[in-house]
């Protein structure tokens, strides 16, 4: 009887040698790491879209001045900040990272600040004391004020970089005003001559009923607004724009529901100018 292919024993290209021994799985070591968590800001509050870095790892601060720095390696690292706005310094700061461990950090940004200062005296060079100078250092903030001393000197301490225009008023004499350039660090000058303001711009703005209204004025000399005021139907209507040199001034005028009132002119006496404004008519369909 013949045998078949099933009947024959099965044999191999290794038979009688020994089986190969198979090796364990390499085992992958965890890399030690940790992440960072973190508020940025400055004298203004949070700052949003600093770029915050540590070695090769690096995101941006939110608009609420928060990042967050992830798989960051263990061990002593170096965060440095460095703000969109060159108004301030870039900040570094040591920190010890942890394995598995999320460090929270709090990072202030100091202002790149200087000096204004200057002196306020009259067209002959004599000291002005008591002069109010003035200057918008802020966004969004009130102009911060100040007075020369008897000598005529003023000073700014703590002034953000940036370009500003400073006034200064003294009883009597024209409003000036100067424009500075605070870089880094430093004084920076800003010196003011007044010359004698013996002349005015005054009257009362009226509805077109002859009624008394509420609006805010604006005076303006060489495209720059010098003074401003505002009337109320409590004081008639008036205004008045005191202390004025010889010059060529425009006012302007705002006043809600009511059409704006213009006027330019020469002032070479004292001026009476009344103003009587339109109302804004409502379109119907």
């Amino acid at each position: 009887m013949e045998s078949t292919p099933e009947d024959k024993p099965s044999t191999t290209q290794n038979a009688g040698q020994p089986e190969k021994e198979v090796k364990p799985e390499e085992v992958v070591e965890k890399i030690a790491e940790g992440s960072i968590t973190g508020e940025i800001a400055c004298i203004e509050g949070p700052v949003a879209n600093a770029t915050v870095s540590l070695g090769m790892i690096k995101t941006f601060s939110d608009a609420k001045g928060k990042f967050i720095l992830e798989h960051v390696p263990v061990g002593i690292g170096k965060i440095r900040v460095k703000p969109r706005s060159d108004r301030f310094y870039e900040s570094i700061l040591d920190i010890i990272i942890e394995s598995d461990n999320r460090k929270d950090v709090s990072i202030f940004l100091n202002e790149v600040t200087g000096t204004v200062e200057g002196t306020v005296s009259d067209e002959n060079g004599k000291p002005l004391g008591g002069a109010e100078v003035s200057g918008l250092f802020r966004p969004a903030r009130d102009a911060i004020v100040t007075k020369s001393d008897e000598k005529g000197r003023y000073m700014f301490a703590n002034v953000p970089r940036g370009t500003y225009y400073v006034r200064a008023k003294a009883q009597g004499h024209m409003l000036e005003g100067v424009t500075v350039n605070v870089t880094a660090g430093g004084s920076f000058p800003a010196n003011f001559t007044l010359k004698l303001g013996a002349l005015s711009i005054s009257g009362r703005v009226l509805g077109k009923e002859g009624t008394p209204l509420d609006c805010e004025m604006y005076l303006m000399r060489k495209g720059v607004v010098v003074m401003k005021d505002r009337t109320s139907s409590s004081v008639d209507g008036q205004y008045a724009f005191t202390d004025l040199i010889p010059d060529t001034y425009e006012i302007i005028i705002s006043s809600p529901g009511h059409m704006g009132g213009h006027w330019v002119g020469e002032l070479k006496k004292a001026e009476m100018v009344n103003f009587e404004l339109e109302i804004i008519q409502e379109i119907t369909k």
